[in-house]
C-alpha cells in the first residue's frame, strides 16, 4: 500500500494510520521515541494484493475519538483514551465505494468523501453525526436524471443512458470548511471513463469543479468547473485555499485554486 498519512499531535500523542486506515496512538513525551499506546483493530483485511487501492490519507479528531473512514466504506470512531471502537458505519452501500481521504470534522459533524470514482462508481460527499455515526445528508457529485446538471449528461447520445451511474466525480482529498458562512468547499475527480468522452457526451457535472455545500443540509450553493468534459483525468480534488485577498482595491473573501490544467483560479467563495 501506499503510506499518504498526514500525522496528528494533540496535547504530546500522536495519531497515525497505515495504509488500511488503521489507527495508532503514540506517546511523545519523554522527547525521545514515540511510545505505541494503543492500535485500533478495525477488521480490515490488510491484503497487499489490492495495490494502489491500498492508500490512506490520515485521521480526523473529535472529541474524544479518533475518526478513520476505510477503503471497505466504513466510517469508525476509535476512543482516544482506550483504541477501543466507540462506534461504526457502513455507510458506502454500492460495489466498489469506499474512502482513501481524511475525514473532516466541522462542529458536530464528520465529512467523507467517496474516493473510488475512477472504478466506475459515483461519486457523493456525506455527513455523519459525530456523536453516533448516523448519516446526516449526501450530496452526489454526479447529479440522477432530472436533478440539477443533469442535462450535462447526454447519456442517450452515447447509446448507454445510464453512463451516470458510473460517472466518477471522486472527493478523493480531504475538502475545507468556512465557518463565517457555515459552507463547506470540496474538489470533485474526473468524469469515467476518463479518457472516453464519446461514452458520456456533455460537460459532465458536477465533474472536475468545486462545490460548495451548505454544512447543515448538504444543499449546494455553487460551482464551479475548471475542465468541462474531460479526457486528460484532470481531477480538481487539490487543496481548497480560504482566504482574503485584495482584488481591485477591496478586500475579498476568496477560494485559491491550483488546476490541473494548469490554471490558478481565484474565486469569490461567498
Amino acid at each position: 500500500g501506499g503510506v499518504q498519512t498526514t500525522p496528528l499531535v494533540d496535547n504530546g500523542f500522536l495519531y497515525l494510520s497505515d495504509p488500511w486506515g488503521t489507527p495508532y496512538k503514540f506517546d511523545l513525551s519523554d522527547g525521545k521515541q514515540a511510545k505505541l499506546l494503543w492500535t485500533c483493530d478495525t477488521g480490515m483485511d490488510k491484503d497487499p494484493s489490492r495495490g494502489i487501492l491500498v492508500v490512506n490519507r490520515g485521521l480526523a479528531l473529535s472529541g474524544k475519538n479518533v475518526i478513520t473512514n476505510l477503503n471497505d466504506g466504513r466510517v469508525v470512531a476509535c476512543d482516544s483514551d482506550t483504541g477501543d471502537i466507540a462506534w461504526e458505519t457502513q455507510i458506502a452501500k454500492d460495489t466498489g465505494e469506499g474512502f482513501n481521504a481524511a475525514p473532516l470534522v466541522v462542529e458536530d459533524k464528520i465529512l467523507v468523501g467517496q474516493s473510488f470514482g475512477d472504478w466506475a462508481t459515483r461519486g457523493w460527499i456525506a455527513a455523519l453525526s459525530a456523536t453516533t455515526g448516523e448519516e446526516l445528508w449526501r450530496f452526489y457529485t454526479i447529479p440522477a436524471p432530472g436533478d440539477p446538471g443533469s442535462e450535462t449528461w447526454k447519456c442517450e447520445e452515447s447509446g448507454n443512458p445510464d453512463c451516470w451511474k458510473t460517472g466518477g466525480g471522486a472527493a478523493w482529498v480531504t475538502g475545507a470548511y468556512d465557518p463565517a458562512t457555515r459552507t463547506t468547499f470540496w474538489g470533485t475527480g474526473n468524469p469515467v471513463p476518463m479518457y472516453d468522452p464519446e461514452f458520456r457526451p456533455g460537460d459532465n457535472l458536477f465533474t472536475n469543479s468545486t462545490v460548495a455545500l451548505d454544512i447543515d443540509t448538504g444543499a449546494l450553493k455553487w460551482f464551479f468547473q475548471y475542465t468541462p468534459g474531460d479526457y486528460m483525468d484532470y481531477d480538481e480534488v487539490g487543496p481548497m485555499l480560504l482566504m482574503d485577498a485584495t482584488v481591485n482595491g477591496e478586500t475579498r473573501k476568496v477560494l485559491s485554486h491550483f488546476g490541473r490544467n494548469g490554471i490558478f483560479y481565484t474565486l469569490d467563495r461567498d
